[in-house]
């Protein structure tokens, strides 16, 4: 409506335009530059539609709070810019894709010439979205923790059982990634990418953290508890922890802690509620392949053509290295949906843990 009514010379159209869209973006984009629906890809694109008509009301002498509303779109491009990947794709958090019109680099660099470039350090947190990040000084390596509601309380749509989950990157290239999303209405992968087990977190005796159903429905939901993160130079720790839909006696909480010597350590405690079993997943980049390195040890081994990594488990009694599948024998699982449409196989390594009340249990990676 606003388009139209610049082009067309519609002034009862602008005048409704330009108040739909200012109320728009004080509502869907919050204080710390994110987008309510908690996905960066729609984040991308809500920000590349508010560009575009920001800067044709602006060249149209319309613009009435030009540093207000410039701060804040700056807001958005260094949000932005924390969810995209060193190779120029966006982190796949709830329902994201790599598609032609979102990439996120061309949309940072419109916003830095229609609204300036925001020159602060990057945030390690992101408090009202939900999520906290590290990146080392030359920027190749770097994690994304999702900590923060499913979506706005209103509107679930694109929301996924992925409290606690976490991208992460090793020399500049994917290590360890979130599934994304292969499609909508009717696709096969749908109820798979929504599901806890399409995330890097852990999923208790076969539950869900949140009720999702339908194609873009979510019902009773996880409840964020609280988030503490630290940070110093080549060290940094989160901690945050949730209540599952089914059970809120029942406390999760993870921490993920970045050591001086290079080695992450992501641990978990359960406490309350009456679990007994947990599964731990962490999803591979398709280019990354494992395997355990015994048949008397729980340590697996990672490479992307030269040794990568090890990631070993603390009090877990089984591991799985899973490969893509899907059909009516056996649910859909280990695929990475980097784009609509395309589904990649990959490797998912999986944990099974006996868990008992309030003892820690978790893994530890190691690069090689």
């Amino acid at each position: 409506m606003t388009l139209g009514g610049l082009f067309f010379n519609r002034r009862r159209w602008l005048d409704r335009g330009e108040r739909l869209l200012w109320r728009e973006f004080e509502e869907q984009f919050l204080p710390d530059g994110g987008h309510y629906e908690r996905s960066p890809m729609y984040h991308a694109q809500a920000a590349a539609d508010l560009l575009e008509c920001y800067a044709l009301l602006r060249a149209f002498g319309r613009v009435a709070r030009k540093e207000e509303i410039e701060s804040k779109l700056r807001a958005t491009a260094r949000f932005l810019d924390a969810m995209t990947c060193a190779d120029g794709t966006v982190a796949l958090f709830n329902d994201s894709a790599n598609t032609e019109e979102t990439r996120p680099r061309p949309i940072i660099e419109s916003a830095a010439r229609i609204a300036g470039r925001d020159e602060r350090p990057m945030p390690p947190v992101f408090p009202e979205t939900g999520y906290y990040i590290w990146m080392s000084r030359d920027g190749g390596e770097k994690i994304v923790v999702d900590a923060g509601p499913p979506s706005v309380d209103y509107n679930a749509a694109h929301a996924h059982c992925d409290l606690l989950s976490y991208e992460l990157s090793f020399d500049g290239k994917q290590f360890i990634v979130d599934s994304g999303v292969h499609g909508y209405g009717g696709d096969r992968f749908r109820e798979y990418a929504r599901s806890t087990r399409a995330h890097n977190t852990v999923m208790f005796d076969g539950r869900e953290q949140s009720e999702i159903w339908g194609v873009f429905r979510m019902a009773r939901r996880a409840e964020l508890v609280g988030v503490e993160v630290e940070s110093d130079q080549d060290v940094w720790s989160f901690r945050g922890a949730y209540r599952p839909f089914y059970d809120r006696g029942l406390t999760h909480e993870r921490s993920v802690v970045r050591k001086a010597n290079g080695d992450w350590v992501i641990t978990d405690v359960a406490s309350g509620g009456s679990v007994t079993r947990a599964q731990s997943f962490i999803h591979l980049h398709p280019r990354v392949t494992a395997k355990a390195s015994g048949k008397e040890s729980l340590v697996v081994e990672c490479a992307s053509g030269s040794p990568l990594a090890r990631i070993e488990p603390f009090g877990a009694d089984g591991v799985s290295v899973i490969e893509a599948t899907e059909g009516p024998d056996q649910p859909e699982q280990s695929w990475y949906f980097p784009d609509f449409g395309v589904a990649c196989p990959a490797q998912t390594i999986r944990f099974d843990y006996s868990v008992k009340n309030g003892k820690a249990f978790g893994y530890r990676i190691s690069r090689q």
